[in-house]
């Protein structure tokens, strides 16, 4: 038999993605919040214009949420959370970021983005300009998750 559950509430919109960092939860929400607790109070931070589908870390202090607002946020996690860097906006490219991993011991992050970008995972280098490196192709539909095995 199951112990019954106590329900709590974070907040009144949806929670779509969550991540535990440095013994901080994150909660990304349907519109675009992140909340987190800090101090036994919970937060909310305004990070994206869209829902918040994922979120990863470099195992250090930066944590990065993708949105279905085409961008990738890099935020510093040393007290509230702070904007580092926007980017995995490709021109004339839309397609949210479905799922994010920090790979490479935190020198790069893959990207699985939706079928206006043809179902493929885009390599999105963590150095200095946080640009588009690589592309791997060859899934025919959506790329529902993604794990990082080793470093």
């Amino acid at each position: 038999m199951y112990a019954k559950r106590k329900k709590i509430s974070i907040c009144d919109i949806p929670i779509t993605s969550m991540i535990n960092f440095n013994g901080r939860s994150y909660f990304g929400t349907a519109d675009g919040k992140i909340i987190y607790e800090l101090k036994q109070k919970l937060v909310s931070h305004k990070g994206h214009d869209s829902l918040i589908r994922s979120f990863s870390h470099d195992g250090q202090y930066t944590l990065y949420s993708g949105s279905d607002d085409f961008s990738i946020k890099a935020w510093d996690t040393h007290g509230e959370i702070k904007l580092i860097q926007t980017f995995g906006i490709l021109n004339n490219n839309k397609s949210y970021h479905r799922n994010i991993c920090v790979i490479d011991s935190g020198q790069a992050l893959v990207s699985t983005r939706g079928q206006f970008d043809n179902y493929q995972i885009r390599v999105w280098s963590l150095q200095d300009q946080f640009e588009n490196i690589g592309c791997l192709e060859g899934h025919s539909s959506f790329i529902r998750a993604m794990v990082v095995i080793g470093k």
